[in-house]
């Protein structure tokens, strides 16, 4: 009994508990208020540190280019991609300098590169599915004037790349020379099936309708040898279909994020001093 008398009740822990945040916002409203023109001086800080840091830090201009490549798939491109975002990030100039044939100067101006597709989804190995999207972020607008390009001479330039296209190359070849072939068997076929109509040899309604075919496949093989005719013309080049654009509006930094970003860690910094000022008066008392 004595002992049910001693321990304290539920409501009693609750009440102590009660009592023990209360007191501990008190005294966190109490500090706030007797800090609280060190507080306005890191806000008024924070601010004047966030107006310089926006005024006085390199801006960076964000714009995209949309690509597409004849015989490259995209998952292609975006390995490319990756390649030079990694050079980037070592700030490896040199290797940037070579590989994209571009001043030193136009490669320091280059914050980062990403490809992405410019259909995300699609059920369908079209052409539209295999057009690209690189968005490019830039300390230095006039370097967009041969970034698009550069990128292209980079891939052209890409050993894989060269394989991959030579390769192409040689198959689309290959298929145009049997084209021709099967060209001139059905001119050769039209010249004998007219000379055997001009002699009777054989019924000429049928020979009418062959002669119609050939010519009509012949027609078809001329057309299907001109794409392909096009297709290795262009295989060396990734298509620009929107070069990349200056948009003189800057992307970063922001003003609000600017500002409120220092005024945080002015306000973090006080809240830390704060806090080691309550323990190292607690570790006096312990003393």
């Amino acid at each position: 009994m004595l002992l049910e008398k001693e321990m304290p009740s539920k409501t009693q822990l609750q009440v102590d508990s009660d009592i023990d945040v209360s007191n501990l916002f008190h005294s966190f409203l109490k500090g706030i208020k007797k800090r609280l023109k060190t507080i306005l001086i890191a806000l008024l800080l924070g601010t004047i540190g966030g107006f310089c840091y926006y005024f006085f830090k390199k801006p960076i201009y964000t714009s995209q280019m949309m690509g597409y490549s004849e015989t490259l798939k995209k998952e292609v491109v975006y390995s490319v991609i990756e390649d030079l975002q990694r050079l980037i990030e070592q700030n490896d100039y040199e290797q940037l300098q070579q590989f994209l044939n571009l001043s030193e100067k136009s490669v320091k101006s280059l914050v980062d590169l990403k490809a992405r597709a410019a259909i995300e989804k699609s059920i369908y190995d079209t052409e539209e599915s295999n057009i690209f999207i690189v968005e490019a972020k830039v300390t230095d607008l006039t370097v967009l004037d041969s970034l698009a390009r550069a990128i292209g001479y980079f891939v052209d330039n890409n050993d894989f790349v060269k394989v991959r296209l030579e390769k192409e190359k040689k198959n689309l070849q290959y298929s145009i020379d049997k084209m021709n072939i099967e060209i001139q068997d059905l001119e050769e076929l039209k010249v004998n099936m007219r000379e055997a109509i001009s002699k009777n040899t054989y019924r000429t309604n049928l020979f009418l309708s062959d002669i119609g075919y050939s010519s009509s496949k012949i027609v078809e093989l001329y057309e299907r040898q001109n794409e392909l005719r096009n297709k290795l013309s262009f295989m060396f080049d990734i298509k620009i279909l929107r070069d990349f654009v200056k948009f003189k509006k800057k992307k970063e930094p922001r003003l609000f994020i600017s500002v409120l970003s220092f005024q945080s860690l002015a306000i973090f910094i006080i809240f830390v001093l704060y806090i080691f000022e309550k323990l190292r008066d607690s570790w006096r008392q312990l003393d």
